[in-house]
C-alpha cells in the first residue's frame, strides 16, 4: 500500500474525513501516482491535466509539486465547505476565489497560471498553474 493511501486512511481513522471522502481520494490516487504518471492499468492520460505549484525563495526552489486535478477538485470542494475565502501564508491573508479556480479546473481547454504571487520584500515568488 502506498504512503498516500495510508495518509487517507489515517485521516479517516482520525475522523477528519468521512468514508465517501476517503473513497474519492483513494480513487483519485489510484488514477495517478505521486509523480503524475499514469498508475499501472489506468486510462489514457493524454488529456489529463495537473495542478503545478512552484515556490522560489531567495533564488532557491523550495516547492515543486504536481498533482492530478481530480485530487485538487476534491480538495477545493472541501475548502469551499469550510466557508473560508483566504489562506494564511506567513501571517498574511491571501484571498482565493474558489469559483474562479473551479472554472479553470473544469474547463478542459484551460491551461495556464491561476495564481501568481510575487513578494519582492521577502524575495519570494509562488506560481500555481494548470498544465
Amino acid at each position: 500500500m502506498n504512503e498516500e493511501i495510508k495518509r487517507v486512511l489515517n485521516l479517516l481513522e482520525e475522523g477528519k474525513i468521512n468514508k465517501e471522502e476517503a473513497a474519492e481520494l483513494i480513487d483519485a490516487l489510484k488514477e495517478e501516482n505521486y509523480e503524475g504518471e499514469p498508475a499501472s492499468g489506468s486510462k489514457d492520460t493524454s488529456k489529463k491535466r495537473f495542478l503545478r505549484i512552484s515556490a522560489v525563495e531567495n533564488g532557491k526552489r523550495i516547492v515543486n509539486l504536481t498533482l492530478p486535478l481530480s485530487l485538487i477538485n476534491f480538495g477545493l470542494k472541501t475548502f469551499k465547505a469550510t466557508g473560508k475565502k483566504t489562506i494564511t501564508v506567513e501571517g498574511q491573508e491571501i484571498p482565493l476565489d474558489i469559483d474562479e479556480i473551479n472554472k479553470a479546473i473544469n474547463d478542459p481547454d484551460f491551461r495556464g497560471k491561476i495564481i501568481d504571487v510575487d513578494e519582492p520584500e521577502a524575495n519570494t515568488h509562488v506560481e500555481i498553474e494548470i498544465t
